[in-house]
């Protein structure tokens, strides 16, 4: 049920990115600004990404990225600001979206995909969990092959 599994993808997402808060709180100097959160929501416009009998990924991931920023916005508005690479259906190729975290200052950004799986392959009739990528600068050739 897409109910389900969108609450399952804005839980993996808020758990992520609650992680990430915590390590860099505890790493980090008190600072002026704000701690700021990129959100990428995967996908958009021409690129539907993965497409199911009645939902396709770029609309999922949408709904998703915008969950999460209304949570962080309502709980950590004072500490933290969300910037989202699009707020609405349009297509923002990788190194407009990689700008936009640049030109944010983010101290993380967080691209949310969402899986498919075809239930006609044998023995892959029930899918959970979460996958979950990070990337530093001490790998940017493999980080570059990952996007």
């Amino acid at each position: 049920m897409i109910c389900q599994g969108l609450r399952r993808a804005v839980l993996a997402t808020l758990m992520a990115l609650g992680g990430w808060l915590w390590l860099s709180a505890a790493d980090t100097v008190p600072s002026s600004r704000p701690f700021t959160v990129v959100l990428d929501a995967g996908h958009g416009g021409r690129d539907h990404g993965c497409k199911g009998r009645t939902q396709r990924e770029k609309d999922i991931t949408l709904d998703v990225v915008r969950r999460v920023e209304s949570i962080l916005v309502e709980r950590l508005a004072d500490s933290v600001e969300v910037v989202l690479t699009r707020n609405s259906d349009v297509f923002v190729p990788l190194d407009r979206r990689a700008a936009i975290a640049n030109d944010a200052a983010a101290d993380i950004f967080v691209s949310v995909h969402v899986n498919s799986i075809d239930a006609r392959t044998r023995g892959r009739e029930k899918v959970h969990g979460a996958s979950v990528y990070t990337l530093g600068l001490h790998k940017s050739d493999a980080n570059l092959s990952v996007a």
